[in-house]
């Protein structure tokens, strides 16, 4: 009898340190560890929520029935600030719940869960023609603070140069 078996495994551990720490095996981590593909948190990669977004609309208007457009600009903006603790799951369901909820052809705050629409700074974002470009604003304006205005430090955590960073300050009026 032969068997071939695949195993494919997932953690949100660091399983280096679980090794020092004793609480995961070294020789498993070798069996396991042939691949390893590390991604980063929702809230380090904002700029893909709006294609997860988008990809989670036409899946469950698939699954429910439903032709909903998308999500108004509001909407998007609550989805842009959260920091996603639950990452992409916890993003789909949010989707999913606000499926649930809407009875139009586009996902209103209001349809949201709660905890999105509670959130701090909620009630400063405004409905308007450019979710992507108030999306990005708000990034730029964040990270700028993460790093208390250490525009290298900045442009490298967003993955940019430092001209595309000063071109989008001066965009924006960040400077």
């Amino acid at each position: 009898l032969c068997v071939d078996v695949r195993i494919i495994a997932a953690t949100n551990r660091d399983l280096e340190r679980a090794i020092q720490g004793g609480s995961f095996r070294r020789d498993l981590y070798y069996r396991l560890n042939v691949v390893s593909v590390l991604l980063p948190n929702l809230v380090d990669r904002i700029e893909d929520i709006p294609l997860l977004v988008d990809h989670f609309v036409q899946t469950f208007n698939v699954k429910t029935g439903k032709a909903i457009k998308g999500l108004s600009p509001r909407a998007l903006g609550l989805l842009m600030r959260y920091t996603w603790p639950g990452n992409v799951r916890e993003l789909e369901h949010a989707i999913e719940y606000a499926f649930i909820r809407t009875e139009g052809e586009i996902i209103m705050p209001e349809d949201l869960p709660e905890i999105l629409r509670n959130q701090r700074g909620a009630d400063s974002i405004s409905d308007t023609d450019h979710p992507l470009q108030e999306s990005e604003r708000s990034v730029l304006a964040a990270t700028l603070q993460q790093v208390n205005g250490n525009k290298g430090m900045a442009a490298e955590r967003l993955g940019i140069s430092r001209t595309t960073l000063w071109r989008k300050l001066r965009k924006y009026g960040l400077s």
